[in-house]
């Protein structure tokens, strides 16, 4: 057994299995022998239920991570080439598409009796939208042992620094690479003319303002939705203590209208007792 085979092996686990399984497996690999493994795989850390529910789906079915390489791709292409109507297209199929993966991640996991809501789900949405944003981000989503969410603010490059198990390859990140043959790239970059170079800079500036924008766009419509379930989750409660507060106040009134009751009874009591000490007097 290998770093991966280990790992692979490690993952599989629903997160309430996967101490107890990290030590079993470390038992083992000490007793054959692999000391410098088991103490690799002493050191794995637990998935987020986030990436515990990612791991799911690409494990599940490896197709969907060629859906999120295509998608990535198309969106990288036509955002270099300034194709507006196409941007807005896969911009709409990129929430289809996340909307979708992560539906299918709550199935799976809710199957092993797990609900995916709140914070998990944002974090899984986060995650598959950064995904779309760079090779390394999608490697490491799509690797089967992811340990935390990923996120894009909108600029720079997706933070994957201890977010999987093992390392990611140069080999792995090149996989989905936007690009066709590297060597013919190179090429025809080597005959292009100055002023075609610095043209071509400044799509790739301009692709990338564009990417971070779309970025950012989508970062704030999850804090939008985010902030709207607060709202209403507040409004809620606000509601049903309004609610209460009105049934606390018919309470109070019954009982100010009973103790009203009490005080004339009380009163007519104590006018009774004085006329009948009034006659016995006169007896």
């Amino acid at each position: 057994m290998d770093v991966a085979d280990a790992m692979d092996e490690l993952y599989k686990r629903a997160p309430e299995q996967f101490v107890a399984h990290r030590a079993s497996l470390v038992s083992r690999l000490k007793e054959s022998g692999q000391v410098e493994l088991a103490r690799q795989v002493g050191t794995a850390r637990r998935p987020s239920l986030a990436a515990w529910a990612i791991n799911l789906v690409f494990r599940s079915d490896p197709g969907r991570a060629q859906q999120l390489a295509e998608l990535g791709r198309a969106m990288r292409e036509a955002q270099a080439a300034m194709e507006g109507d196409r941007i807005r297209e896969l911009t709409a199929r990129r929430r289809e598409l996340v909307d979708e993966l992560t539906a299918t991640a709550a199935t799976l996991a809710g199957a092993q009796g797990h609900v995916l809501e709140g914070t998990a789900r944002r974090e899984l949405a986060a995650t598959l939208t950064a995904a779309l944003v760079s090779d390394e981000a999608y490697a490491a989503a799509t690797s089967g042992v992811l340990t935390r969410s990923l996120s894009y603010s909108g600029f720079g490059d997706v933070d994957v620094t201890a977010a999987t198990a093992t390392p990611l390859t140069p080999a792995r990140a090149a996989a989905t690479g936007s690009t066709g043959s590297t060597g013919s790239a190179d090429a025809a970059d080597a005959a292009e003319p100055a002023g075609a170079a610095a043209g071509t800079e400044a799509r790739e500036q301009a692709r990338q303002v564009v990417i971070e924008a779309e970025s950012g766009v989508e970062q704030r419509r999850r804090e939008l939705e985010a902030a709207r379930e607060g709202e209403a989750a507040l409004s809620a409660a606000v509601e049903e203590l309004h609610q209460q507060l009105d049934a606390r106040r018919a309470e109070l009134a019954r009982a100010r209208s009973r103790v009203s009751e009490a005080d004339a009874a009380l009163t007519r009591a104590a006018a009774v007792l004085d006329s009948a000490r009034r006659a016995m007097d006169r007896t």
